[in-house]
C-alpha cells in the first residue's frame, strides 16, 4: 500500500504548476540515494512533531467533554461534540471544516443549530447532567475534568450569510461568516480558533479566514476569490516551526459561479486561467514550480493535425509544450540546492498498441528518476510509523465518533 506516506511527503510528484525562486540555488551533489534518506529523515522528524497532538491535554478535554454530552443525553451535545470532532479532525489533517456539515440528506443550518442552543451548561457530575443559565450568543459547557481541573469551552461571535450557494445548495442552508472558539482549563487557554469569511448575494465566497491554536499548534487556512485571482493557502506549525504548508494560488479571468459549480469542462482550455503558482512544503524540503497556461494553449492552437504525421509526433510535441511552459522543482531549503526537476515526456501505451500518452517524472542532476520505486524501495520506517500512528489515534477516540 503506497499509503499515507504520500501524506507527508507532500506529493512531490503530483501537482502541475507552482512559484519559483528568484535566488539562483545550485544543484544538489548529493545522490539520490543519499536524497532517499534524508528525505525519510525530514518526513520522520516532520511526522514525529504531527504526533505530539494525540498527547495533548486538549485534547483529552475535548474527549472527555464528547464522552459528558453523549452519555448524558443533551440535544447540544450532538451539535458541540461535532464542533470538537472538527478541531480533532484537523489535528489528524483530514479536512478543511469551513462549517459544520450536515451527515444527512436535509439542509443544515449553522444559523438555526446555533441558537436553537445557545446557553451555559454546567455539568453535575451528581445527576449526570447539565444545568442550563440563558445566554443570548454563546453556547458554553463547564464541567470538572479527570484531573479537577475547571474547564470552560466557548463558542461565541456567530454570524452567518443565508444564502443558497451554487456548489452546496443541497448541503447547507447558511454559511458562518464569522465565529470564535475557546478551550480553557484552570483559566489558562488552551484553544482558540477565530473564522470569519464573506459572501456575495449569490452566496459565492470571496474570503475564508481560519486559525486555530491547539497548545503549541497552530492550523492556518486562507482562502481568497476574485474575477481574477483564486487562491488557498495551508499552514501547520508547531512552537513557532512550519511543519507543513500548502500554497496555490491561480490568475485568469473567472466566472465564479461557474468555477465553484464545476461546469466549466477544463479551466485550462477553456481559457480561464492564465498562470498558475504551488508550493508544497513538508519540513526543509518544498516542491514548487509555475505554469504559464496562456503560452502553453497559444502554442498548441498554433499546431495543425495536418502537419502531424503520427500520435507519437503529436505526443511528443504536447510533452516539449509543456516542458517549456511548466517548470517543476524540489528544493531542500535549508541547503539552498535544487534536488530534482519535472520533466514530461512521451511513452507509447502498453495496452493499446500505436497509442502515445504523457506522463511527468522527477529527475535528479545524474539523470536518474524520482518515480514511483523511489518511494517504494525505501521510507519503511516513515510507513510504520504513520500506520501505527493512525492506529492509536483510532483507538483513543474510538466511542466518540
Amino acid at each position: 500500500m503506497k499509503i499515507r506516506a504520500f501524506l507527508l511527503l507532500g506529493a512531490f510528484a503530483l501537482f502541475v504548476g507552482a512559484c519559483k525562486d528568484d535566488d539562483k540555488e545550485k544543484f544538489s551533489s548529493s545522490s539520490p540515494e543519499e536524497h532517499r534518506e534524508s528525505m525519510e529523515d525530514n518526513a520522520l522528524d516532520v511526522f514525529g512533531k504531527l504526533k505530539r497532538a494525540a498527547d495533548l491535554e486538549s485534547i483529552d478535554l475535548l474527549i472527555e467533554l464528547a464522552q459528558l454530552l453523549d452519555n448524558a443525553d443533551l440535544e447540544p451535545g450532538i451539535y458541540a461534540a461535532d464542533f470538537n470532532r472538527s478541531i480533532i479532525d484537523k489535528l489528524e489533517i483530514a479536512r478543511v471544516l469551513p462549517g459544520l456539515k450536515s451527515t444527512s440528506d436535509e439542509k443544515f443550518s449553522f444559523k438555526e443549530g446555533f441558537e436553537a442552543y445557545v446557553g451555559i451548561y454546567t455539568y453535575n457530575s451528581e445527576t449526570e447532567s447539565w444545568d442550563k443559565e440563558e445566554a443570548s450568543n454563546e453556547l458554553t459547557f463547564k464541567f470538572t475534568s479527570k484531573e479537577g481541573k475547571a474547564v470552560v469551552t466557548t463558542l461565541d461571535n456567530v454570524s452567518t450569510f443565508s444564502g443558497v450557494h451554487p456548489g452546496l445548495e443541497y448541503e447547507l442552508a447558511d454559511f458562518p461568516t464569522s465565529a470564535r472558539y475557546s478551550l480553557k482549563a484552570d483559566n489558562k487557554e488552551l484553544i482558540s480558533m477565530n473564522f470569519v469569511s464573506v459572501f456575495d448575494s449569490k452566496g459565492i465566497p470571496s474570503k475564508i479566514e481560519e486559525v486555530l491554536k491547539v497548545e503549541d499548534f497552530e492550523y492556518v487556512y486562507k482562502f481568497a476569490l476574485t474575477s481574477s485571482v483564486y487562491s488557498i493557502e495551508q499552514m501547520y506549525k508547531y512552537q513557532d516551526e512550519t511543519l507543513l504548508s500548502y500554497q496555490f494560488e491561480n490568475k485568469g479571468s473567472f466566472d465564479t459561479e461557474e468555477l465553484l459549480t464545476g461546469e466549466v469542462d477544463d479551466v485550462i482550455y477553456d481559457g480561464m486561467l492564465s498562470n498558475s503558482n504551488l508550493r508544497v512544503t513538508v519540513g526543509k524540503y518544498r516542491a514548487e514550480g509555475k505554469a504559464d497556461w496562456n503560452g502553453l494553449n497559444k502554442r498548441l492552437a498554433s499546431v495543425s493535425e495536418d502537419d502531424i504525421t503520427s500520435e507519437e509526433e503529436m505526443a511528443q510535441l504536447i510533452a516539449d509544450t509543456y516542458n517549456k511552459y511548466i517548470d517543476i522543482k524540489i528544493r531542500d531549503t535549508k541547503a539552498k540546492t535544487i534536488i530534482a526537476t519535472g520533466e514530461f515526456y512521451a511513452y507509447e501505451d502498453d495496452y493499446y498498441d500505436g497509442s502515445w500518452d504523457i506522463n511527468m517524472r522527477m529527475v535528479f542532476p545524474d539523470g536518474s528518476y524520482m518515480d514511483e520505486s523511489f518511494f517504494q524501495d525505501g521510507f519503511t520506517d516513515l510507513v510504520t510509523e504513520v500506520n501505527e500512528f493512525f492506529a492509536e489515534l483510532e483507538n483513543k477516540f474510538r466511542g466518540i465518533r
